[in-house]
């Protein structure tokens, strides 16, 4: 049901809506999406056209409460993008990390106690 959403979305796509560009623009951002408009008309189904866009972004606001999606709001424009993506971008994953830390336990990631007197 939501597969074609979170799979565009994974393939690095982003939508971007600015609050200054009206109901068309709005509208025309989400149907870029693949899946979303059948996805709100089939869940929402007596709701008018017209509304069916605030359906559309109901349904990526779903993804983005469930930690599917990330959304960043800015100076009136929402972008929604993919959570892990987002998470991981900018990072150089193939730069050598350094030393470790001896302190830190490689099995559960944390600080051993230190015995005090």
């Amino acid at each position: 049901m939501f597969r074609p959403v979170i799979e565009w979305f994974g393939a690095g796509n982003v939508v971007l809506t600015d609050d200054a560009g009206g109901p068309g623009a709005f509208r025309e951002a989400l149907a870029a999406v693949p899946g979303l408009e059948k996805l709100a008309r089939n869940t929402w189904a007596r709701w008018p056209t017209t509304e069916l866009a605030v359906a559309m972004e109901f349904v990526l606001e779903g993804l983005h409460q469930n930690s599917v999606l990330a959304r960043s709001r800015v100076e009136g424009k929402t972008t929604y993008r993919d959570m892990v993506r987002s998470m991981l971008e900018g990072m150089d994953l193939k730069k050598p990390r350094g030393r470790r830390n001896p302190l830190v336990t490689a099995r559960t990631g944390t600080r051993p106690r230190q015995n005090r007197p």
